[in-house]
């Protein structure tokens, strides 16, 4: 099992309760496992003092959180999914969020990131 949606997909197979109970129980253990990485790796980026740090997430409150007192940037990517799965006509738009360790130098910039 790799994530929630799997875990769902198991859980959906089960024939007991108890089997359904140790596959809730290994997704959240999981789950707990991926916070606690989030955690060490904001920690070792916050270690950087003469770098800069540019981190992308999709936008959360968590992600917010975590890097608290850093510098957030909204930012779109489009993602070509359509072609690679032969679904839809139209690129999507993904929101994602840049997380720096200092102030944006895009403002200097009229909003342009490069």
């Amino acid at each position: 099992m790799t994530n929630l949606i799997e875990a769902l997909r198991e859980l959906a197979q089960c024939k007991t309760r108890r089997e359904g109970v140790g596959i809730l129980r290994e997704a959240a253990q999981r789950m707990d496992a991926r916070e606690k990485e989030l955690e060490q790796l904001r920690d070792l980026l916050a270690g950087y003092k003469e770098a800069r740090i540019v981190v992308s997430y999709y936008d959360s409150p968590r992600i917010r959180e975590l890097y608290e007192g850093w510098t957030f940037v909204e930012h779109y990517r489009v993602k070509h999914l359509h072609a690679q799965n032969g679904r839809g006509s139209k690129p999507k738009a993904a929101p994602e969020v840049l997380i720096l360790n200092g102030p944006s130098l895009a403002a200097r910039r009229n909003g342009r990131l490069f």
